[in-house]
């Protein structure tokens, strides 16, 4: 009896989905301390983001065959350990692109149009004050950096409103920008050009603080710079300062270098930054099509063997989002 470890966070829909097949023994956990537990006996696991699957985990569980993750981002798995050891990794990164980027232009309509100002004015009964003087973000120049999965509807959306998009990815081919009307640039070039820049990579070596006191350097002064990807793609000490010293208008933040943010963190003391609790996947539309197609990975790779959505599908690191 293969023996299928699973996040409690799924949908109880999804979990009934593995309870209902008797050959299986379906064991749910809460929490990492109980995950750590019960691994070594587990063929397949079901996990999210909060749940790390690192070498010494994986070197215990001598059953394990499959993991699964209910997420688009994977760096919280040790996948080069879980390739050496035949462990197979499977993700589910068409379940939050409508959400993640609805995220990212709320940040940017947010910072724009200064409503949480707006609203802070409002409680405090002062009506239509002089410093709530915003721009649009129609006609703006919009870079996105990783033109994959949510990069592209980021980008639809943001035509729909009228902003010009050009992109940087070396791994997506050009027949891509084409079809989706976005002019490729170089990075370097992409910052000097945006009025708003958004990024939409995964954390990897290349992608480690790629936004840095180096790189910062070449924006513009009136540039709002928009995260909802991963919180290490940024060095953060060196963006704090760009906004401690107005180098760049504003950022919007979902995700952070430590998370939870810490208490103290000097980003809650500035004003011109715009801050969320990585909320990008945080929907019940997300939620719902992440568990299911997760579990859904799960029993056909118990059926059949098939494995859709593998780790990696190449060394492209923009096509995984």
């Amino acid at each position: 009896m293969k023996v299928i470890l699973v996040y409690n966070g799924y949908t109880p829909k999804s979990i009934a989905m593995l309870k209902s097949n008797r050959q299986l023994k379906v064991i749910v956990y809460q929490n990492q301390k109980e995950f750590d537990q019960y691994i070594s006996d587990s063929t397949i696991v079901l996990i999210r983001s909060n749940t790390q699957v690192h070498e010494k985990l994986i070197l215990g569980a001598k059953n394990l065959k499959l993991v699964v993750t209910a997420t688009s981002g994977f760096d919280h798995i040790d996948y080069s350990c879980c390739m050496k050891n035949n462990i197979k990794v499977l993700y589910t990164p068409n379940a939050n692109v409508q959400s993640a980027a609805e995220l990212t232009i709320g940040h940017m309509l947010n910072i724009s149009r200064k409503l949480t100002q707006a609203q802070t004015s409002l409680f405090n009964d002062r009506w239509r004050s002089p410093d709530l003087f915003a721009s649009n973000l129609g006609g703006k120049n919009l870079g996105i950096v990783g033109l994959g999965r949510i990069g592209q509807k980021v980008t639809q959306i943001a035509q729909a409103i009228g902003m010009k998009v050009a992109a940087y990815d070396p791994y997506i081919e050009h027949s891509m920008f084409q079809a989706l009307n976005v002019e490729p640039q170089g990075f370097m070039e992409l910052l000097r050009n945006s009025d708003v820049l958004s990024l939409h990579v995964p954390l990897t070596k290349e992608t480690f603080e790629m936004i840095n006191a180096k790189t910062l350097v070449e924006a513009n002064t009136d540039l709002i710079l928009i995260n909802a990807s991963r919180g290490q793609v940024i060095r953060e000490p060196d963006l704090i300062q760009w906004l401690q010293k107005k180098k760049i208008k504003a950022a919007g933040l979902d995700v952070y270098h430590k998370e939870p943010l810490v208490k103290d963190s000097e980003l809650k003391q500035l004003k011109n930054v715009f801050l969320t609790p990585h909320i990008g996947a945080f929907t019940e539309e997300a939620y719902v099509e992440a568990s299911e197609d997760a579990v859904a990975k799960a029993l056909r790779f118990i059926d059949s063997g098939e494995l859709r959505d593998e780790l990696p599908l190449d060394q492209a690191w923009a096509k995984f989002l």
